[in-house]
């Protein structure tokens, strides 16, 4: 297997080849790579086709309420439909409590 990876940082991370193998094995089969894609229509049919906080239209993104990766799901109360620009803000600490308001006031 031909990996393209500087042995130097093989030394400085503590990987023999060997190990390396397995480590690029298990991320190709990591649990996020293997987890059902939830059907992104059904969740517009249910959540609508707006940002659920200015009503903009033109360019929507799902929103995890709850990060998958903090143990969220894919449940529809766990989803919101957000503009980039709110999604966004979903991310940065000093805008989130404010997003989460105005989410929970408009629902």
């Amino acid at each position: 297997m031909n990996l393209n990876i500087n042995q130097e940082l093989m030394d400085v991370l503590g990987l023999d080849e060997l190990r390396l193998k397995w480590l690029i094995s298990q991320s190709k089969n990591n649990e996020l790579n293997q987890r059902k894609k939830f059907d992104r229509e059904k969740v517009f049919n249910k959540l609508g086709r707006k940002c659920q906080i200015c009503g903009f239209s033109e360019l929507i993104e799902i929103h995890h309420i709850n990060p998958v990766s903090k143990d969220g799901n894919d449940n529809l109360d766990n989803l919101v439909i957000l503009c980039p620009n709110h999604h966004g803000m979903t991310h940065i600490d000093r805008f989130r409590d404010k997003i989460q308001e105005r989410l929970n006031n408009g629902k």
